[in-house]
């Protein structure tokens, strides 16, 4: 989840609890779903990524238990958050479904790790057009366009990646 900077805080919506597609509802089913701060430190160590877990004081849910009816198969997790409390570092949310009743819980999406980004107004992909002025360099001098994606990568510091160039 990537969201704009701002000191106060927000509602965003973080992922979603639903029953399965082919799932026939004959009945409605509640689950509950809890902050598991280990599930980031497990998914750190599997895959090789130091996200810091964000403490359960600096956001809340906007709801914790939630109904699934036949008509209605699908709820958003919402949570509040200040953007400002995780704007420095490689910030991460670990959601774990601690109940349900009435239905199951997914072998392979019982747990989350929502990795949480603050970017700046000027994150985004731009296309560039301009003329190359250097005559050291023939490959260097004349019209020129060209693709990039800038992106925030730290309080005051921006990469820009360059698509066709195939790197930062």
């Amino acid at each position: 989840i990537a969201v704009d900077y701002s000191t106060s805080t927000i509602e965003i919506d973080v992922t979603e609890i639903r029953f399965m597609t082919r799932t026939y509802v004959q009945a409605n089913a509640t689950a509950k779903i809890i902050v598991t701060p280990g599930v980031v430190y497990d998914y750190n160590d599997a895959n090789g990524t130091s996200y810091n877990a964000v403490p359960a004081t600096q956001f809340g849910f906007v709801e914790q238990e939630f109904t699934l009816t036949g008509s209605e198969r699908t709820k958003m997790v919402r949570i509040r958050i200040k953007p400002s409390d995780v704007a420095n570092g490689q910030n991460a949310i670990g959601i774990s479904i601690a109940e349900v009743n009435g239905g199951e819980v997914s072998r392979i999406a019982g747990t989350l790790v929502v990795a949480v980004q603050v970017k700046n107004k000027y994150d985004g992909v731009y296309h560039m057009k301009g003329f190359y002025t250097r005559t050291d360099r023939p490959e260097y001098h004349g019209p020129f366009e060209a693709d990039v994606a800038m992106i925030t990568t730290g309080p005051t510091s921006v990469a820009m990646y360059w698509i066709d160039g195939g790197g930062y």
